[in-house]
């Protein structure tokens, strides 16, 4: 017959195991809440920077500070990547792709890529940490005849009115961007010479605006200004020597839209995914 006397110690011991078991299966639950939540605060702060890094580079892809490499319909997309350097967190790359879709004329789908590792790695060697895809109009050259319907009459005299002529600003074909690379006075010629010959005035900052979206080479800026120009329906005299627009009210020079309805400045934008 056991002594009762002997089983009591190893009932104690056996209470003290189960305790301490219970304690650290507490310390590991509790340890691993703290862990996770860590994990999580640095995985927002990584997507937080990984969303202003893709506002920069959309806007850079915008200003044309990255050149977009045009695919063809129905081929591969083109890419095109990159580090950030000292602008961002160390080990951070990009990489764009640019492709076209058959059923958007005259779109581009731009997907831009925020990436841990090196950006022309295989899958298993780099971590992608946010994607977005966003459409764009497809970069083109101004063409003030087909635009906004000037006549041939018309450019010769805004372009003798120039000066440096055509070598400075071909009327038929030119880009914002290259206004931008023009010294700050001969913008300020070169921009109201424009406006009026587009039936316009400039009132208050107008100017100002021109200049900063000319300066930035953005396109969209340029037109919904020329359009607002437009509206004013003649608040200062067109161009001096620009013939007559056969009765038609200065800032009514563009063509109309199909329909016969007025068009209205476009928007850009695209969403996350």
């Amino acid at each position: 017959m056991r002594c009762p006397r002997a089983a009591r110690p190893a009932a104690a011991l056996l209470e003290v195991v189960i305790a301490i078991s219970i304690l650290l299966v507490a310390m590991a639950v509790v340890g691993a809440t703290f862990q996770n939540g860590a994990r999580n605060v640095e995985l927002a702060e990584r997507m937080n920077q990984a969303g202003a890094l893709t506002d920069r580079l959309l806007a850079e892809l915008d200003l044309g500070l990255l050149t977009m490499t045009e695919g063809e319909a129905n081929g591969p997309p083109q890419e095109f990547s990159g580090y950030f350097g000292e602008d961002a967190p160390p080990g951070l790359a990009w990489k764009a792709e640019v492709s076209r879709d058959p059923s958007l004329p005259g779109m581009l789908k731009v997907g831009v890529h925020i990436i841990a590792g090196d950006p022309e790695a295989t899958d298993g060697r780099q971590q992608r940490i946010l994607s977005t895809y966003v459409w764009r109009a497809e970069p083109r050259n101004i063409n003030l005849e087909t635009d906004f319907g000037f006549s041939q009459e018309q450019l010769d005299m805004l372009t003798d009115a120039i000066p440096g002529g055509a070598a400075v600003l071909d009327p038929t074909n030119f880009n914002p961007r290259d206004i931008a690379s023009l010294p700050l006075d001969q913008l300020q010629q070169l921009l109201p010479l424009i406006m009026q010959a587009l039936g316009g005035g400039m009132i208050g900052g107008q100017l100002d605006s021109l200049l900063q979206a000319a300066q930035s080479g953005d396109l969209s800026g340029l037109q919904d200004l020329a359009r607002q120009l437009g509206q004013q329906g003649g608040a200062v005299p067109g161009l001096p020597g620009l013939p007559d627009m056969g009765g038609r009210q200065p800032g009514r020079v563009g063509v109309q839209p199909p329909g016969g309805q007025q068009g209205q400045p476009g928007q850009r934008g695209g969403g996350r995914k």
